[in-house]
């Protein structure tokens, strides 16, 4: 009895495994016909599968999609009424026999089912998100957007979905929804200020975008003047738009308003100095600053205001006259707080200032003595002080003291940027000194810094030298020009013309001609000459594009049109240029990002 009832068992597994194993089989071959579009044969299968199980999501959807594709829009009709009879007219089958209707022409019946659709909604969260989703992949976002809104109802959830509503929004390029959206779903608290501007930085486009949300601040400014979350929005919309200077005014309005203390003009000159916009982030640090010294960021502010004049002069056409008022502006904030640690990055910048512009350079090796020598700062902060004191004795011609330092940092530093900079400018020495291939030998190493910056000039400078290797084996043309690089260096212009005049007359056989055309390009653009920088700059990319300067040329160019010249429109054709013709150059991604920003976007 055991035994039969054993094989009995044996014999039932058996064939419930085969059944399954034919199901199986029978489905594959069903999702096969189904995927290489052949609905036919894939009706065929899926509507014996869904006769025998007719609760089957899947075998349900593959059916329909099937009969809808071949266009049989009768059996499909009758399906979905099966579907809503059998689910007690569940919401999404409503919508199936809707897109019948609408496939078939029969447009107001259509309508009809995607309303009684939305009629069915509850107050239940996985049926509005099925719903919802359901009207968005048919592309019936005006019903999908009418679902979110009766389910807030519902649910007493003003922002509910705001997520799903936003996409469709956008699906439907409905830019005043997405601001809506967004601006209602904040003042319910669901939003942090930095998730809803980037929302906005997702869904816009273009100028036009910023403009209608700047329109849609100030329309409900008008209503809540005391919202400041929408003043908030309202300069960071300026911000997007380039528009500084109404930055500039926005925050000193809500600074008196709200009696901020300057924090928020503080940030905003922060901002603009590190975006190069230099006469908004004065204007901002100067507004701090008049504001008194009792305040928590009258100090700091009046050490960016200095740094920031600095940069927009140096980085611009500037005048003798410009050096020396700025001179005097930091000789006025030393009296006032002191040669100390609190004031050791001011007077940095202020010994750059005297070495590098206005040819004081026994002053500046004094002050950064004094900051070194008394250890205004910490360590890394010194080490950078001895890298600029190398470059200035450099710049006085007391190369063994430049040397000396340089070693210190390096030897102090050896696997930080910083060691491998006083690598490089050692590296340099050597170069100018003549001593070619144990320079060589330095910036090889260099090649592989972890600073783009340090290794492009590394590779640049070996390049240099081996370029010249083989046709000047004694160097003497190289030398010629190393020291000519040097006179540059220490601003000794017209010596270093003359050294690099003479290399073609004495080596008429050398390598060095588009060197010659980097070197005095360089020297016309310290001079302020641009007109005659650029004209270089153009010969070396047009005569020597596939040597070391040509990427480095085209991007000075765009630099010199967008900073000096004022010219955006040349700026921007300089960098469309270097775009379409370095995209390997290390300026590339600065190229990219200046001419979106120049083009307004």
């Amino acid at each position: 009895m055991k035994l039969k009832i054993r094989l009995l068992l044996f014999l039932f597994l058996l064939i419930s495994k085969a059944l399954f194993a034919q199901k199986s089989n029978t489905e594959a071959l069903g999702k096969e016909y189904f995927n290489k579009g052949e609905f036919d044969k894939a009706e065929n299968i899926y509507s014996k599968l869904y006769q025998n199980d007719p609760n089957n999501t899947e075998f349900y959807v593959k059916y329909y999609k099937s009969l809808m594709a071949q266009q049989k829009f009768e059996q499909a009709e009758k399906l979905c009424k099966k579907m809503i009879k059998r689910t007690n007219s569940y919401p999404t089958y409503l919508i199936d026999l809707g897109l019948v209707y609408d496939s078939n022409k029969q447009n107001e019946k259509a309508k009809k089912q995607y309303q009684e659709a939305i009629n069915k909604l509850l107050p239940d969260l996985m049926l509005l998100v099925d719903v919802t989703t359901k009207f968005t992949e048919l592309q019936l976002y005006d019903q999908a957007l009418e679902c979110i809104k009766k389910g807030r109802t519902l649910t007493r959830n003003p922002t509910l979905l705001s997520t799903d509503a936003t996409k469709i929004y956008s699906l439907q390029n409905n830019k005043q929804g997405i601001i809506e959206e967004q601006l209602n779903t904040f003042e319910q608290n669901a939003y942090d200020q930095e998730l809803i501007q980037q929302n906005f930085q997702d869904y816009f486009n273009d100028e036009k975008d910023y403009e209608l949300l700047k329109i849609v601040l100030l329309q409900r400014l008008q209503k809540f003047p005391d919202q400041k979350f929408y003043y908030d929005l309202l300069i960071w919309t300026f911000i997007q738009q380039q528009n500084f200077d109404a930055a500039y005014m926005q925050s000193l309005a809500m600074d008196k308003r709200f009696a901020e203390d300057g924090q928020r003009l503080f940030q905003l000159g922060v901002y603009c100095r590190n975006n190069k916009k230099y006469d908004a982030a004065i204007k901002s640090f100067r507004s701090v600053v008049e504001k008194g010294t009792s305040l928590p960021y009258y100090n700091q502010s009046r050490i960016f205001l200095l740094s920031t004049q600095k940069e927009k002069i140096t980085s611009s056409v500037y005048t003798q006259s410009d050096l020396e008022n700025l001179e005097k502006e930091y000789k006025q904030y030393f009296a006032d707080f002191g040669e100390q640690s609190s004031t050791a990055e001011a007077m940095r910048e202020y010994a750059s200032l005297l070495a590098l512009y206005l040819n004081q350079s026994e002053q500046a090796i004094a002050i950064l003595n004094k900051i070194i020598s008394n250890r205004y700062g910490i360590s890394s902060f010194l080490a950078q002080c001895k890298l600029d004191l190398g470059d200035y004795y450099l710049y006085a011609a007391e190369i063994w003291e430049a040397a000396m330092l340089y070693g210190q940092v390096d030897k102090a530093y050896k696997d930080d940027p910083l060691g491998q900079m006083a690598k490089f400018k050692n590296a340099k020495l050597s170069y100018y000194a003549g001593e070619f291939e144990w320079s060589k030998a330095q910036l090889d190493i260099l090649k592989a810094s972890t600073s783009q910056l340090i290794a492009n000039d590394a590779l640049n400078l070996s390049l240099l030298i081996s370029d010249n290797e083989n046709v000047d084996t004694n160097f003497q043309a190289l030398g010629l020009y190393a020291k000519a690089d040097l006179l540059v260096y220490q601003h000794k212009y017209e010596n270093a013309l003359e050294k690099l005049d003479s290399i073609n007359v004495l080596f008429p056989e050398n390598e060095l001609e588009d060197d010659i055309l980097w070197m005095k390009a360089n020297i016309e653009l310290n001079k302020q000459n641009f007109d005659s920088a650029i004209s270089y700059y153009k010969i070396i990319v047009e005569k020597f594009k596939e040597g070391i300067w040509a990427d480095d040329a085209l991007f000075n160019i765009g630099e010199i049109y967008e900073r000096k010249l004022k010219n955006s429109e040349l700026a921007m054709k300089a960098y469309q240029q270097m775009i379409d013709e370095f995209s390997g150059s290390m300026f590339i991604v600065e190229a990219r990002k200046r001419f979106r920003i120049l083009r307004g976007s």
